[in-house]
């Protein structure tokens, strides 16, 4: 939140510890930000296909998955945090369990997805009934036209993710024709273990640059359209558009506070292009969600920063050592410096 945050999107696995999302989601509720958690789950396994192979402590029926949604929506829902169920993909479910997924997110699962079902994931999504206004795409890369059109008629929301997409090597989102078409696109980060980084402004100016690049367009898009996807069209992808995104008499008041003084906004003259294409999320001084101070002057008032980050590291430090890939890490993060 103190890179200006004020609304999110996350899927966390409910397997093999069902208590998982509940860490997460008490995490996000202190926080005071506004967030969809999905609890991410699979029942299906292809051993044909190793990269879709789910291990079966991870995998549980539609109905237990039901059930612990359920469960945390009794526990945790509020005003400001919605749970929702979140399949993962059309190659790791049956169709009993599909509804929020990630989908079309890399070359690999387009070529099993036409293997095993004769066309792509959102086609397959298309003929069981599930794509609607209450259904986010996570990627969504490997589109055709059809598949686009059919992704605007159901006023579907798409998460773009372009830093994870060139992390993975995914391929390049085809986001001036699914604008074009009409579809409801925000930006996302995807998480820190395919971004390294949460850096929204980052993802702002990678979405743009990627698309000139792909397009050999330099003239594609704007610092505009840029923002305007990061803020109303996040919105408009959650169908939360008539509460946030902007600020208009009836909505919520999710605002941040920028230091436009910063080096890095520098000259004010060409402020919303310096926030797109130089900014840092050191800049954002204040966020305020519905109203209520939640970061102050670069600070979070209810999450004590430094406990989170020796918390995060004890707990990685554990990990480590239960897998055995601590001198794994040594490793790699040791500097030989060559004095010639």
């Amino acid at each position: 939140m103190t890179g200006g945050v004020t609304t999110s999107v996350s899927g966390e696995f409910g397997t093999p510890r069902p208590d998982l999302p509940d860490g997460v989601l008490t995490a996000v509720t202190r926080s005071g930000m506004r967030a969809v958690v999905s609890r991410m789950t699979v029942d299906s396994a292809d051993e044909s296909s190793p990269s879709q192979f789910i291990p079966a402590p991870y995998r549980e029926t539609p109905e237990r998955a039901a059930e612990e949604v359920l469960r945390l929506q009794r526990a945790y829902a509020s005003d400001r945090i919605t749970v929702a169920p979140e399949a993962l993909g059309v190659l790791r479910c049956t169709p009993a369990m599909i509804e929020l997924m990630h989908a079309a997110s890399s070359p690999d699962e387009l070529d099993e997805s036409r293997r095993r079902l004769g066309h792509g994931s959102v086609a397959e999504l298309e003929r069981l009934g599930v794509l609607g206004p209450r259904t986010l795409l996570a990627h969504a890369v490997w589109l055709d036209n059809e598949e686009i059109d059919v992704l605007a008629r159901r006023q579907t929301g798409i998460s773009h993710n372009p830093v994870s997409n060139a992390y993975y090597a995914s391929g390049i989102a085809r986001l001036g024709a699914m604008l074009a078409a009409g579809v409801r696109v925000g930006l996302g980060t995807d998480g820190a273990s395919t971004n390294n980084g949460q850096n929204v402004w980052e993802t702002m100016k990678v979405a743009m640059l990627m698309q000139k690049e792909a397009q050999s367009d330099a003239s594609f898009g704007s610092a505009e359209l840029a923002l305007e996807l990061m803020t109303r069209g996040g919105a408009a992808a959650l169908h939360m558009d008539d509460a946030i995104g902007s600020l208009e008499t009836g909505k919520r008041a999710d605002l941040i506070v920028i230091d436009k003084a910063r080096v890095s906004l520098s000259p004010g003259q060409t402020l919303i292009s310096n926030l797109v294409y130089s900014n840092d999320p050191g800049a954002v001084r204040d966020v305020y969600v519905d109203g209520e101070l939640v970061v102050r002057d670069g600070v979070h008032q209810s999450l004590d920063r430094d406990a989170v980050i020796a918390n995060a590291t004890a707990a990685f430090d554990r990990i480590l050592r239960k897998t055995g890939l601590d001198s794994y890490i040594r490793d790699r993060t040791t500097w030989d410096w060559d004095d010639d």
